[in-house]
């Protein structure tokens, strides 16, 4: 069991970056779920295969991110807990459920145990999901805009599950149940493949363009001044020039000493008056001890400034914004912004999609060891609320993306150095059912099959009493 459950934990982390062989993931949880199905005798063999599932994903992952170790230890716990936990319900579907109502049971707790993680351990939000490498294929994942992440988790394990169920039934030559499984196959299959078709097949309402600029750092706070003329204010005129609308610059991108707000901003003013160009510039102000973007519109007024919500636990300690969606008018389309970690979380980007943002500017701070995963989990965000994403980044990778998640222009800052990427992005009608629901009616749709599945365990094990009888 403990091999079984390893060699699944470790697919999933060949999944994952740096390799980013996402398509494993279609079979990672294959040895996992027959050990289950096939040699779970007792409970603490299906936890023991869980434990050996979430060390084997966790540990290398975890070697690779290079956290403190304080959160390495809870990081990797909590996964280990996770999937623990995940395998001992499954276990427990797989002995006494019949094998459909198993198998979609599988896919309804998978989901639920993975929301309870997000929210018991939620210093990385969705970063921490294992369906993150999918946006690798933005064309596989278009009904995040109906379900989000946890739609995408459901269906991979229930797909799976189903697989094994079906590999039982042909070996029993239990032909009724093998056609019954292989007809729930092929119909949440389908169902996937024709929404995701349908969702992309989308046409984009009309089209702007925009740019971000980043660059690379060997230690920080950096002055201000510097920057601005080194980084910003050349690819301010670049942008401009290249006919963007917007110009996005990173994450404390601009470190402003006490005084020094008035001076370093009048200059960027200045310029986007002069250029007539939109800038979304992220700062950090220490007088007042906020990380921001500043909205300068092309007059060169300050339209609205945005404080960042959620903050990295134990690393950010200066007070955090109220998370208020806060929007401007960009050649008639409605912009937002973000910084970093919020985008981590879907409260702010559904937030925005509700409010009808067609494109929303993400300023960054990465560093190299974080840099992939932050960025797969990135480019969900504008598949679930129906926007464009405006990604600038500090050691990291700066990118332009459609709110179908396909990526339009990016620079890999660490290995290709400062630079701007433009794009004309396409803009789709804003807003998603994802952006207005969140993720309640996959919790409770989950919450209903488990009933029905749990319903149906019962009729089954009536009848075999009455069998039994006669």
């Amino acid at each position: 069991m403990l091999v079984l459950g390893a060699a699944s934990g470790g697919l999933l982390f060949v999944s994952d970056a740096p390799a980013g062989v996402y398509w494993i993931q279609l079979f990672a949880l294959l040895p996992w779920l027959a050990g289950l199905a096939l040699l779970a005798l007792r409970w603490w063999h299906s936890v023991l295969s869980g434990l050996g599932l979430g060390l084997a994903y966790a540990v290398p992952t975890l070697a690779m991110l290079d956290f403190p170790w304080l959160a390495d230890l809870g990081f990797g716990l909590g996964l280990a807990l996770q999937w623990a936990l995940l395998s001992a319900l499954v276990g427990g579907l797989f002995s006494r459920w019949p094998p459909v109502w198993a198998a979609l049971g599988a896919g309804a707790l998978a989901a639920l145990v993975e929301w309870i993680q997000q929210l018991a351990v939620p210093m990385w939000g969705t970063a921490q999901c294992w369906v993150r490498v999918w946006s690798a294929c933005p064309a596989c994942i278009q009904l995040a805009s109906l379900a989000g992440m946890l739609g995408a988790v459901f269906a991979l394990v229930a797909i799976q599950a189903l697989a094994v169920q079906l590999a039982l039934a042909a070996r029993a030559l239990a032909r009724g149940r093998a056609a019954v499984l292989t007809a729930a196959l092929a119909g949440l299959l389908g169902a996937a493949i024709v929404a995701d078709a349908a969702l992309w097949a989308r046409e984009p309402q009309s089209r702007i363009k925009v740019a971000a600029v980043g660059w690379t750092y060997a230690s920080w706070p950096h002055p201000a001044s510097p920057v601005l003329e080194r980084h910003v204010l050349p690819a301010l005129s670049q942008a401009a020039d290249g006919g963007a609308a917007l110009l996005a610059c990173p994450e404390v991108g601009l470190y402003l000493e006490p005084g020094e707000r008035q001076t370093v901003l009048a200059r960027l003013q200045q310029a986007a008056a002069e250029r007539r160009i939109w800038v979304a510039a992220g700062i950090f102000d220490v007088q007042s001890d906020t990380n921001r973007i500043v909205w300068i519109a092309p007059d060169g007024r300050i339209e609205a400034e945005y404080v960042k919500h959620h903050l990295v636990p134990f690393f950010e300690t200066y007070p955090a914004g109220d998370g208020e969606p806060v929007l401007v008018e960009i050649d008639a389309a409605r912009a937002g912004g973000i910084i970093c970690q919020d985008d981590n979380f879907t409260d702010l980007s559904r937030a925005l999609g509700r409010e009808g943002c067609g494109l929303v500017a993400v300023p960054t701070n990465d560093w190299a060891a974080v840099a992939p995963y932050h960025q797969e989990n990135s480019l969900w965000r504008p598949v679930e609320s129906a926007y464009g994403l405006v990604r600038a980044t500090t050691n990291g990778t700066s990118l332009i993306a459609s709110a179908r998640g396909e990526t339009l222009a990016s620079c890999d800052h660490l290995r290709q150095g400062p630079g701007l990427v433009t794009a004309e992005l396409p803009l789709y009608v804003p807003g998603s059912a994802y952006a207005h629901c969140g993720d309640w009616p996959v919790l409770a749709a989950c919450a209903l099959l488990l009933a029905a599945g749990a319903l149906a365990a019962r009729r089954s094990r009536g009848i075999d009493k009455q069998d039994t009888r006669c």
